[in-house]
């Protein structure tokens, strides 16, 4: 006997196969098992176990992320059914921080908020987008909704009253150049309160233009603004202010003032009272004015006498020792015009003009830095150049301190040298007229002069425009910025002479956030610029700024939506619209896709701005047709997949507004925005046909030569141990992880179990299905934790990836080896023995041989290993087997000692050749006609087993024959007959078998003809007969016409047809009378259009011999058609020539 030849195994070093059929498989791979890996090192061992880190409330759990913060600890995030939990890095209870997600997988970015350096994760789904923050589990959408409606009003107006002229002291009249000029106070012709005051000129002995001045000493500190009216008509009526203290333009919070704070009053706005307020240049006059005769009045003039002591007889400017220090303004009816142009003396004149000049050199030293000694040059002269015209009708009134006729402090001009005098130091007024001509009796009304302002806004130049407003949100915990509220309509804009604007914005509804102000209009231009912003969500912000004070401050931007502003099908505009995915950043942008309304759309934020998402942020990738799923990055590069391609995504450099996308030379796309994940410089997905790996260019089919079975409705494995297919319809289950060096592939199969099975990215190998006890949703390679978590998929935990059980189950280890041949497969081997090596300090491993494919097992063996590398030996009685497989067997041991399984062999002998499912060749039996079959002898041998054999003839199967042969046996079987030419055996299963020898059981059947014809046949009689009548047996499917032909001994014949009806298809003996034709020979011909069946040995024919005058029957013709009576003939027929039947 030949010795036993030894096959080497050597356990799972190439990985799994599910590709291959189990006699394929490589001794180097396994063909089917469960919770077995292959280390870095090549030893074959078991998986880790799980062990509790958090519990929630929900399931599955699909997101697993991680959250760091420097100072307060990292936390866990994750998403489980619908709810959003953090749980410290320590595990524990998990927080539920956000609600109302859909239940898919979470798009999360972790990165940071523009205001500060501390990390946010950014969650995207498609029913909402938040942000969620480690160091108090905040949450936050992303961006801030566009602002509501803002409401601005006009507040209280702020002013000192100078004189309300109603009857309230004497004014001192001043000739001037004149005559004695007059004043009275008018009670039937006034504007404000109960009186004016009337001047009236008088040109005493002038022959030209002449000029009459009147004065009242006052006490006044026109630096202050010192108490608040509420003017008629005003729209602003408040029970309680609180006043906002605005940022200035670096937006930083200004200090009170003291001066400037008021108390919460309750009533009417006529009785408040507020501590005076530092009036400024920009702060106005209010005079109402009006002349009988505007036509001869050349200018008027107003001065406030800031000297020591008052002096109502001097004109300021004419005199060395009195009323030397004042503010001096004219008015003209056309314009402002200069002092040097005053009809006075030429010595007064030019001590004037010089005072004025010494004025403009003194400013830039008496007031603030804030502008230029051009500026303010510049200032005074459009100041001149704008006052406007006294009303050209007689006995018009003219208000001055209106938006469009202004009388600014500024405008007045400082006359003397005294730097202890300004404007606190008013002691007296001063009214100078200047007329045209010698025109005598001129009258001039003034009503109501007092002081206002205090505050910025200022739109009364004729230059400037009504102002409006624009507020925002924004979240001071992340600088998020909302979009504006609308813009003004015209009807709403308001003009303000230095007066303060009350804005209410609408509350966002939460109170963390404020509203952020910008202001346009006055001499700002077209921008609105920023004012402050208010101290609690929707309250009151008081605008007090001047133009000047916020130019230099951020202008509004326009296009901080929030994640996304897109369009429906009809163009309305649909702001804050969530998208399914989010990935970058890419150049510090982060994109998005997955719209809804348009899906081949891509999105991106800012540059280092995730919360601000321009609506002009986007490009069409692809039709909407084709919609995007989900984005990533590999080495800084983004690409984005469609549910067809992948397209690589290029951000302009130098301008974040522009993002060209271009398809790769990717064709497939994951079967979900989820199934997917990146790592090792590839982007991994799965597809129907299989897990591709692309790096941007083409993909790579991962599964092909290892998986293909089971992503194409193929079951794998043993008749002991299958692996399912997968179940396409679970789509959400289908994920992907890269963990550590290896690819975890997640799925449902067929038969509603969650699955895992891991992929070696660097050996390029598939490892065993990871069965886990408490079934995995998703995973998570904590690298900073050193750590692997694991989500549950019906249970509300997270789990790590360690220890030696699955939550206290017990892990069983199981695994297949193929079933091996010996690579001789038509063969039968003879098995005698197997050998394991392996170590695990007492931990037992079962070892099962089982042979043909797994089909039937041996005896068992139970090994103990030990904590060195040791050979066992399993020997067995031989077994006769065309392949024999192991199974082998291990529990997880308690002990944490790992279990390595190293190499195995197989010893064998081959046998002789046997088949499973070869034919035997078509054959006649030796026969070529036609045979009803009736059974068939079998020398064969089954080895003890059912064989299912069909009987085939002509093609068609017959019969199905069971046969069972131990051993060499002569079997013997029979069966309904049929009609055939040619037969043959065909096994009907892969029961493996030895056909020796056959024969065939029949009846011969007559040749099927369309024409039979006899010879000249003397039907047994010598010299003159008469054929009677016959007994016919044929089976035809046509009429067939029977021709029969007397011949007479002078060589005449008579002839006669006979029609012999159809048997449809079935064999009858049909009686045919013949007409009395008296003949010495007799030739019968058989004819039909279709093939027949004519039986010799059933068919007769009844002869009458006149010779003997007696009747005998003859059976003189059918079958074969050859004629009995010649020597040649077709000898095999004749040899076969036998009864039918």
């Amino acid at each position: 006997m030949p010795n036993f030849t030894p096959q080497e195994i050597v356990f799972g070093a190439e990985g799994l196969d599910f590709q291959r059929t189990l006699d394929q498989v490589s001794p180097l791979r396994v063909s089917v098992g469960s919770n077995w890996i292959i280390e870095r090192t090549g030893r074959l061992t078991h998986r880790a176990g799980e062990t509790a880190f958090g519990t929630l409330s929900d399931s599955p759990v699909h997101t697993l992320d991680r959250l760091g913060h420097p100072t307060s600890g990292d936390r866990i995030l994750i998403g489980a059914g619908t709810v959003l939990y953090l749980v410290p890095e320590t595990g524990g209870v998990a927080t539920s921080v956000e609600t109302g997600f859909s239940g898919d997988p979470l798009s999360v970015v972790v990165g940071h908020t523009a205001l500060t350096g501390e990390p946010w994760a950014f969650v995207a789904d498609g029913l909402q987008m938040r942000k969620v923050r480690a160091v108090d589990n905040l949450s936050l959408p992303i961006g801030l909704s566009k602002a509501g409606p803002l409401f601005a009003a006009v507040d209280v107006e702020t002013k000192s009253s100078i004189d309300t002229f109603d009857n309230t002291g004497v004014w001192a009249n001043g000739a001037g150049t004149g005559g004695a000029p007059a004043n009275v106070y008018d009670n039937t012709d006034f504007k404000e309160g109960t009186h004016a005051l009337q001047f009236t000129s008088d040109k005493g002995s002038a022959t030209g233009g002449y000029y009459n001045f009147w004065g009242k000493a006052y006490g006044l500190d026109l630096s202050l603004v010192t108490d608040i009216h509420r003017k008629a008509g005003s729209p602003r009526s408040v029970e309680k202010l609180r006043r906002r203290r605005p940022l200035d333009p670096r937006g930083v919070r200004q200090p009170s003032d003291p001066r400037t704070e008021r108390d919460p009053i309750r009533g009417d706005r006529e009785s408040v009272i507020v501590q005076p307020r530092t009036a400024a240049d920009e702060d106005h006059f209010h005079l109402w004015l009006r002349t009988d005769r505007p036509d001869k009045i050349l200018e008027i003039r107003i001065y406030f006498v800031i000297s020591s002591v008052f002096t109502a007889g001097t004109v300021p400017g004419t005199s060395d020792t009195d009323n030397t220090d004042a503010y001096i303004k004219i008015i003209r009816p056309s314009d402002f015009t200069s002092s040097d142009e005053l009809a006075l003396g030429a010595t007064a004149q030019a001590q004037l003009a010089n005072l004025v000049q010494q004025i403009i050199d003194q400013l830039p030293d008496l007031i603030d830095g804030r502008v230029t000694m051009e500026d303010l040059q510049a200032q005074i002269e459009r100041a001149r150049s704008a006052s406007e015209q006294l009303a050209s009708g007689r006995g018009t009134w003219t208000e001055f301190g209106v938006v469009g006729r202004t009388l600014q402090r500024g405008e007045f001009r400082r006359i003397g040298a005294d730097t202890d005098r300004d404007w606190s130091t008013v002691t007296g007024i001063i009214m100078a007229v200047q007329t045209v001509d010698d025109t005598d009796g001129i009258k001039i009304w003034l009503d109501d002069l007092y002081f206002f302002g205090g505050f910025g806004p200022d739109s009364s130049q004729p230059t400037a425009a009504s102002y409006d407003w624009r507020s925002i949100n924004y979240d001071p915990r992340t600088a998020a910025r909302s979009l504006p509220s609308d813009v003004f309509e015209d009807e709403d804009k308001l003009d303000l002479i230095r007066r303060r604007a009350i804005l209410t914005p609408s509350a966002y509804g939460d109170s963390s956030v404020r509203q952020r102000f910008y202001r346009r209009g006055g001499t700002l231009g077209s921008d609105w610029f920023f004012l402050g912003e208010n101290d609690e969500d929707g309250g009151t912000f008081e605008d007090e700024l001047a133009d000047l004070e916020i130019i230099a401050a951020d202008p509004l931007i326009l296009n901080d939506d929030a994640p996304v502003t897109t369009t429906d099908r009809n163009g309305n505009i649909i702001r804050g619209h969530p998208l399914t995915s989010i990935f970058g950043p890419i150049s510090d942008i982060l994109f998005g896709c997955g719209d809804s309304h348009h899906g081949g759309r891509l999105y991106w934020s800012k540059p280092t701005e995730f919360e601000h998402w321009p609506a002009a942020n986007y490009v069409d990738v692809c039709p909407d047709g084709e919609p995007l799923q989900a984005g990533f990055l590999l080495g800084g590069q983004g690409f984005v997949f469609s549910t067809e391609r992948l397209f690589a995504v290029y951000p302009n450099l130098s301008d974040s507004r522009i993002v060209t996308t271009n398809p790769t030379s990717c064709q497939k796309a994951p079967i979900s925005r989820w199934a997917f994940a990146v790592g090792f410089g590839l982007c991994f997905f799965i597809e129907r046909d299989g897990i591709y790996a692309t790096n941007g260019g083409p993909e790579e089919n991962l599964t092909d030569g290892r998986l293909r079975p089971i992503f194409h409705d193929q079951d794998v494995g043993t008749a002991v141990l299958t692996q399912r297919s997968i179940d396409f319809s679970a789509v959400d289950d289908l994920r992907l992880f890269v963990i550590g060096d290896y690819l975890w592939f997640l799925y449902k199969d067929r038969g509603a179990a969650r699955r895992v099975l891991r992929y070696n990215i660097v050996l390029k190998h598939w490892e065993g299905t990871h069965d886990f006890a408490t079934p995995i949703a998703a995973a998570f390679d904590d690298v900073l934790g050193k750590r692997v978590l694991m989500g549950g998929a019906s249970s509300a935990v997270v789990v790590e990836n360690r220890g030696a059980d699955d939550l206290g189950t017990p892990i069983a280890v199981e695994l297949f080896t193929g079933a091996f041949n010996q690579g001789l497969p038509r063969q039968k081997k003879r098995y005698a023995d197997i050998y394991a090596e392996f170590s695990g300090n007492l931990t037992t491993l079962t070892v099962t041989p089982y042979r043909d494919k797994f089909k039937t097992a041996l005896a068992a063996s139970a090994l103990v290993g030990t904590l060195t590398q040791d050979r066992y030996y399993v020997d067995f009685d031989p077994v006769d087997a065309y392949d024999l497989g192991l199974r082998i067997q291990w529990t997880v041991p308690s002990n944490q000692v790992p279990v390595y399984l190293y190499k195995g062999g197989i010893s064998f002998i081959p046998l002789p050749d046997e088949v499973e499912q070869r034919v035997t060749d078509w054959e006649a039996a030796g026969r070529l006609t036609d045979k009803n079959v009736k059974g068939v002898v079998l020398e064969c041998d089954t080895f003890g087993n059912a064989k299912s054999i069909e009987v085939q003839a002509d093609g068609a199967t017959i019969a199905t024959l069971s046969v069972t042969a131990s051993g060499q046996q002569v079997l013997q079987f029979s069966f309904a007959q049929a009609r055939a030419r040619l037969l043959r055996l065909r096994p009907a299963d892969e029961v493996r078998w030895i056909l020796y020898r056959h024969s065939w059981l029949f009846d011969e059947e007559p040749l099927s003809l369309t024409r039979w014809e006899s010879q000249e046949l003397t039907l047994g009689a010598v010299g003159w007969k008469t054929a009677h009548f016959g007994q016919i047996t044929l089976l035809s499917t046509t009429d067939v016409t029977l021709t029969v032909v007397a011949h007479r001994q002078d060589g005449t014949s008579v002839s006669k047809d006979y029609t012999i009806p159809s048997t449809s298809g079935n064999k009858r003996t049909l009686f045919v009378p013949f007409d009395a034709m008296k003949g010495v020979l007799y030739k019968f011909t058989f004819t039909s259009a279709s093939p027949f069946y004519l039986y010799r040995e059933e068919t007769i024919l009844w002869v009458h011999n006149w010779t003997t005058n007696q009747s005998h029957e003859i059976k003189p013709f059918g079958n074969d058609d050859l004629d009995l009576v010649r020597s040649m003939q077709d000898a095999s027929l004749t040899a076969a020539r036998g009864g039918g039947g």
